[in-house]
């Protein structure tokens, strides 16, 4: 289990949560001026639709 699949992220709130934060930075970033940082989140945001959307196992481990 890699540290993007821990137990907090299994509720699909928290996973919306991140992931709009991430994208909201972005924009923020880009609309003040800030290209640099702007690509930075916008990689993170990327990051966030790969691992919470497209391979997310939100199945409950079994003990």
């Amino acid at each position: 289990m890699s540290d993007s699949e821990q137990e907090f992220f299994r509720p699909k709130w928290r996973r919306i949560a991140v992931t709009a934060f991430c994208a909201g930075w972005a924009l923020l970033e880009w609309f003040t001026g800030n290209p640099m940082w702007s690509v930075i989140f916008a990689a993170m945001t990327g990051y966030c639709l790969w691992k919470y959307w497209f391979t997310f196992d939100d199945t409950p481990p079994s003990q």
